[in-house]
């Protein structure tokens, strides 16, 4: 079992341009319905964003994570800087231009041009294939690290959960016993009402129709069939070993819980009901640990 909440950073020292940079990824997970991701990158590593969250996606499977990469010297990833010489041309010929319009005296310097607006471009750099490989085997060694620790944080969920649903199975279990006593006593008061009718009219027919029937509503039995059936369903899914059961498990607690509620509400006996209600308290913790579970 794996939670999706975790956090993991790696990492490592490459040489671009015959300079060293560090290089750190990170990758932070919560939980989600389904595979979310947000990069957060250097201009001039945008272009790996899409192999990079196929490689998250294959072995994440689910989830809202954060991906961060920080470069110690970003310089070290552009190219060689260019002069625009035909926007410094035109910031000159303006320049003459409100002079002699304006009469306003002075003269204009090369630091006052390398100062404006878009004289110079930047030329981007692309990574060769070896810094690319070496990129995506960090992000690899990342993303065991976050496996890891979300395997670890699975690991407290699946006891804690466990302990709930073994809470959950006691209490059917003394639901039922309470519930096959009730309908003994219930069946033997009316038998004994029945048998002292004296006659056969059809009063004493709609009657006889009327105990059955209220006592058809107050039977639990298919109900806590159907609530064992899911509680068995839940424990094969805890020791499955397939890894994406969070959603398995948040329909099967789901089902339990209506199969509960219906058992509250067909149930008179004040014992079986306050019992009810902790299986009730003990699923909806359940179900707040499993939205965390993968």
């Amino acid at each position: 079992m794996r939670s999706m909440t975790g956090f993991a950073a790696k990492k490592t020292t490459l040489t671009i341009n015959n300079s060293k940079v560090y290089v750190t990824i990170s990758l932070k997970s919560v939980n989600a319905r389904f595979f979310e991701c947000i990069c957060k990158f250097p201009y001039a590593l945008h272009h790996l964003e899409t192999d990079f969250i196929k490689l998250l996606k294959h072995d994440l499977l689910r989830g809202h994570l954060l991906m961060s990469i920080n470069v110690s010297d970003q310089g070290a990833l552009k190219g060689a800087i260019s002069a625009s010489i035909p926007i410094a041309q035109s910031y000159v010929e303006v320049a003459k231009e409100i002079q002699d319009i304006t009469h306003i005296e002075g003269t204009l310097t090369i630091s006052d041009i390398i100062t404006l607006p878009h004289i110079f471009s930047i030329e981007e750099q692309l990574l060769d294939e070896t810094i690319k490989q070496e990129l995506s085997q960090l992000v690899t060694e990342t993303i065991k690290a976050l496996i890891a620790e979300e395997e670890k944080e699975g690991a407290a969920l699946l006891q804690d959960i466990q302990q709930r649903i073994s809470l959950v199975t006691k209490h059917i279990a003394e639901i039922e016993r309470l519930h096959e006593a009730f309908m003994a006593q219930r069946k033997n008061n009316m038998l004994q009402e029945i048998q002292s009718y004296t006659t056969e009219d059809t009063i004493i027919e709609t009657r006889k129709a009327a105990l059955y029937y209220m006592l058809d509503k107050i039977d639990i039995h298919e109900e806590i069939v159907r609530f064992k059936s899911h509680l068995k369903n839940m424990q094969e899914l805890l020791s499955s070993s397939t890894v994406e059961i969070g959603k398995r498990l948040d329909f099967t607690l789901q089902e339990l819980g209506r199969e509960i509620n219906t058992i509250a509400a067909k149930c008179s006996d004040a014992a079986m009901g306050s019992r009810a209600i902790d299986i009730k308290v003990e699923l909806e913790k359940a179900r707040e640990q499993v939205q965390n579970i993968i």
